[in-house]
């Protein structure tokens, strides 16, 4: 086994890097101790139904396959979601396993388990990154944002029936690219995800992701830009989702949602208003 510190190795920054020490287990298998408590983000929903947990094993496949390939200057995102869902989700997680299953070209594939306290699988994903090779340096650059800052601007909430369409224009001080990345903000997958269960959720008390399928980015979307994020209810809390920019399509998912458990904290984002 093998300790590796992600500071050194990922582009992520605080307060968008959530795992300081990565185990290889394995050269296929590696496993984190992820936050007790998550830093507080007007964007993420409570943890025990969040997308949240899909960014900690993302940086986990980060460390493993850059190590595994020894360049740890490569340029990696999330590239996609196969399928992530919440299995068991009354206790708060506490790590995360996962292995790198295949490759394909400049994609790796990986699966991972979230483990509660009680080492009780609570949700399970699968995904996959892409990695870009480094140029051999990296430029560090000071992101002075304060935390508070909004993430983004939400116009022309509509709701039409099982249709919902709305208009996000996000920050360019947006507190998230403090950390990803600094060298080259770029809006994570996670975030974009959850911008997608905030809008399906809305006027929906108490109701989180249960579970996200066929998540898939097309292009990246950077600060400043503006996209239409539009959603159709196919059954009672099952959606299907679309951002696009300028009619392009950025990413496309489908959720599932849910009741929160009785113990867990009420939804902390409120970027939507009624």
């Amino acid at each position: 086994m093998q300790t590796i510190n992600a500071a050194e190795i990922l582009r992520h920054k605080p307060p968008f890097r959530f795992v300081e020490q990565v185990i290889l287990t394995s050269e296929n298998r590696a496993m984190a101790l992820v936050p007790a408590n998550p830093p507080a983000t007007k964007w993420a929903a409570c943890p025990e139904l969040s997308v949240l947990p899909v960014e900690y094993a993302a940086q986990v496949m980060g460390v493993l396959i850059r190590s595994r390939l020894g360049d740890t200057f490569a340029s990696g995102v999330l590239a996609g979601i196969t399928e992530f869902a919440w299995d068991f989700m009354a206790e708060s997680l506490q790590s995360v396993e996962l292995r790198h299953s295949g490759t394909r070209g400049a994609f790796h594939d990986f699966k991972a388990e979230f483990l509660n306290r009680n080492g009780i699988v609570c949700a399970q994903m699968a995904g996959f990154v892409h990695l870009s090779p480094g140029d051999g340096h990296r430029t560090p650059v000071q992101v002075d944002v304060p935390e508070d800052a909004p993430i983004y601007d939400v116009t022309n909430y509509q709701r039409d029936g099982d249709q919902i369409t709305m208009s996000v224009c996000m920050r360019r001080d947006c507190p998230v690219y403090a950390g990803h990345f600094p060298d080259a903000p770029l809006t994570p997958g996670v975030l974009i995800a959850e911008m997608m269960l905030e809008a399906a959720s809305h006027n929906r008390p108490g109701m989180g992701l249960r579970r996200l399928n066929d998540l898939v980015f097309k292009s990246p979307l950077l600060p400043g830009d503006v996209a239409e994020l539009k959603l159709k209810e196919h059954a009672p809390n099952r959606f299907s989702a679309t951002l696009l920019r300028g009619g392009k399509r950025l990413a496309r998912a489908k959720l599932e949602l849910d009741h929160v458990p009785a113990a867990a904290s009420s939804l902390s984002s409120d970027l939507i208003s009624s």
